[in-house]
């Protein structure tokens, strides 16, 4: 092959795309790895795509996004479920947001080209939401806090990860891409039960549910329902995983459109 085949190759690996998926829960993982990942795990997917699980909020999913940027990845991606805010969007809907807010009025828009190739490849899975995405620091739990944010914010729904992973696409010059599948509907709260029932890990706490569940039994059918609205939302991010890993959604194409603010 002569001497020069070597560094020709070197040279290309260098120039290979690679997308960093940040997600936060081990069973939201398993839409993409086919099963649960702990907190921590950082795995391929495919050639040029990595996950990682960086657990629940802000400042996991921020340190997630850095470890992956610090790695080599030049494209960043939120991936998991979300909360409804419009009404129009029930559980399994798929949420590809052209932007993200947080509660103070920050947004950053997301590579518009690399969305639209999404929204095209996706459009198929289930209804999808193209609007906004809002980011909390906690669950909006009840009904009456879901409508006070979407008269604030009328955005598809909300979640507790992409502003960070946003934030720190932005200060890398690094484009960035959001695909989210509704659980709780902007008419469903959460019980009490479901709001207690994880820990920072992602992972089940049997006696806090007990207690939970021996405080308010009634809270049984909602958890149960919650359950199986995450079983839709899981079904719709496999099926949009399945998609991009066969039909290559999963990187933007060149020429990169730049991941930028709208507003600070």
């Amino acid at each position: 092959m002569g001497a020069d085949a070597l560094p020709a190759t070197r040279r290309k690996q260098r120039r290979l795309k690679r997308l960093g998926i940040v997600v936060a829960l081990p069973d939201e993982a398993r839409s993409l790895l086919g099963r649960r990942a702990a907190v921590g795990t950082v795995a391929d997917l495919s050639a040029g795509v990595v996950v990682a699980v960086g657990g629940l909020g802000a400042v996991a999913a921020e340190r997630a996004a850095i470890s992956l940027v610090d790695s080599g990845v030049t494209a960043l991606m939120s991936w998991g479920t979300a909360g409804g805010l419009d009404p129009a969007l029930a559980a399994g809907a798929l949420l590809l947001p052209r932007e993200v807010l947080d509660a103070h009025g920050g947004r950053y828009a997301v590579d518009a080209a690399w969305h639209g190739r999404l929204q095209r490849g996706f459009a198929g899975v289930s209804p999808v939401g193209a609007g906004g995405l809002m980011t909390v620091a906690e669950p909006l739990v009840s009904v009456s806090a879901k409508r006070k944010a979407f008269a604030r914010h009328p955005v598809d729904g909300v979640d507790m990860e992409s502003y960070a992973i946003a934030s720190v696409a932005v200060m890398r010059g690094l484009p960035f891409a959001v695909v989210r599948a509704v659980i709780d509907a902007a008419d469903r709260a959460l019980p009490e039960v479901v709001q207690i029932a994880l820990d920072e890990q992602g992972e089940l706490r049997p006696k806090a549910i007990a207690a939970a569940l021996l405080r308010r039994p009634q809270d049984l059918l909602g958890m149960l329902l919650v359950a199986r609205h995450f079983a839709s939302a899981e079904r719709s991010l496999k099926a949009a995983a399945a998609l991009g890993t066969a039909q290559a959604f999963w990187a933007p194409a060149a020429p990169l459109d730049q991941a930028k603010a709208i507003a600070a």
